[in-house]
């Protein structure tokens, strides 16, 4: 589980750069593994399973890139709805584009940084915006799919 400081400083990033409540966060724990944080929900268990030889547990949130916090597409489209702020949402054609070619550009209304990309209000993932440049930061398998039937897909519930 990670210290206080640095679980501060990792869903601190989640709160200033996209906004988002941190009650979103609270019934989840945090693990690091190199230079990953995994994000799992709590459960009483999971202590008597640490002495386990397990590679890791749960979902990658995001990872240490240099300097930067660099959040998975995986975890955008689990939290990305709670954000109110940096989302960059693209229209079909925009967002085949994006996949397809690995950026586009535009006047998008978001701070230089991650963003998260969203289609009709669903989170699909990660992207970098160094104006005027929108770079995919998106899965590879995303590649040749129809990403915004995805989106709709990923987020229906049963």
């Amino acid at each position: 589980m990670l210290e206080t400081s640095e679980r501060d400083r990792v869903l601190g990033f989640f709160a200033d750069r996209f906004g988002m409540n941190l009650s979103v966060f609270a019934e989840y724990e945090l693990r690091k593994r190199g230079s990953s944080v995994w994000i799992v929900r709590s459960d009483p268990r999971l202590p008597a399973l640490a002495r386990l030889k397990v590679r890791s547990v749960g979902l990658m949130l995001l990872r240490q890139v240099g300097r930067y916090l660099k959040p998975t597409s995986a975890a955008l489209q689990l939290f990305g709805a709670h954000a109110e702020r940096n989302v960059v949402t693209l229209t079909p054609k925009e967002l085949e584009e994006l996949v397809e070619k690995g950026e586009i550009e535009g006047d998008f209304p978001v701070t230089p940084g991650y963003v998260i990309i969203s289609h009709e209000d669903l989170p699909v993932g990660c992207g970098l915006y160094l104006p005027p440049r929108l770079l995919s930061r998106l899965p590879p398998l995303f590649r040749g799919k129809n990403v915004a039937g995805l989106a709709r897909v990923m987020h229906e519930t049963p």
